[in-house]
C-alpha cells in the first residue's frame, strides 16, 4: 500500500531505530513531510550494503523497518512471488534477515483518516522458523498484505510498474504492456511455474 510507507516510517520513528530506503525511491519523504524534523529521524541506510548496515543494527538489539518496492531486478536479493494472480518479482531482505537473526516479523500497514492522520494496522507476527525457506516466508508476507490492498485498493501505488518481468519468452496477455520477457526472472521460476513452451 502506498500507506505502508508512512506505516513503517511511524513504526520506525515510534521505536527509533534505523530503516532502510530503496533507491528506487527517490523523494525524500522526510524532507516533504517534515522539513524541521528531518534531522531528528531514524537513520535511514541507502541501498548500498543495506543488508549488512541492518544486520549489525538488529544484532545490537536495534530494530528495523523496510520500505520494500516491488519493483526490484531479478537476482539474489529478490523472490519470485504470486501478486495478484501475476508473478513479480520482490525483495526478499526482510525474511533473509528473519531467518538469518531468528527475529520475527511484523507486518503493518496504515489507512489515512479523514483528519490528515493514519491509523496503523499491526498483523500477527511472522517467525521464520514457521517457513521452509526465505522464498516461501517472502510469499507468505505478501499474502498478509494482498487482502489488505483488495479492501483498500485507493491506499496502493498502482502507477508503480509492479508485473515487470514475463514468466515466458512470450507476450501475455495477462501482464500489462509494459511487462518484457526476462531470462534471469524465468531462471528463478519454480520448473512447476514455466508456462508451457
Amino acid at each position: 500500500m502506498a500507506t505502508l510507507r508512512s506505516s513503517a516510517l511511524s513504526w520506525a520513528f515510534r521505536l527509533h531505530p534505523t530503516h532502510h530506503r530503496s533507491r528506487l525511491q527517490k523523494c525524500r519523504i522526510d524532507r516533504h513531510l517534515c522539513p524541521a524534523q528531518a534531522e531528528n529521524w531514524p537513520r535511514n541506510h541507502p541501498a548500498t550494503r543495506a543488508m549488512l548496515r541492518i544486520f549489525k543494527q538488529l544484532k545490537r538489539n536495534g530494530h528495523a523497518s523496510l520500505l520494500a518496492d516491488l519493483t526490484v531486478k531479478p537476482g539474489r536479493a529478490a523472490t519470485v512471488i504470486e501478486c495478484f494472480g501475476l508473478k513479480t518479482c520482490v525483495p526478499n531482505l526482510h525474511t533473509s534477515l528473519a531467518f538469518r537473526l531468528g527475529l520475527p516479523l511484523l507486518p503493518a500497514t496504515a489507512l489515512p483518516l479523514t483528519d490528515g492522520t493514519y491509523r496503523c494496522h499491526f498483523l500477527d507476527p511472522m517467525e521464520a522458523s514457521d517457513y521452509p525457506s526465505i522464498d516461501t516466508m517472502t510469499q507468505a508476507v505478501w499474502d498478509r498484505f494482498e487482502p489488505q490492498i483488495r479492501q483498500h485498493p485507493e491506499c496502493w501505488m498502482w502507477m508503480y510498474k509492479h508485473w515487470r518481468y514475463l514468466p515466458g519468452p512470450e507476450h501475455d496477455s495477462r501482464y500489462p504492456e509494459y511487462a518484457n520477457p526476462n531470462r534471469q526472472f524465468r531462471e528463478m521460476l519454480p520448473v512447476a511455474q514455466l508456462p508451457p513452451p
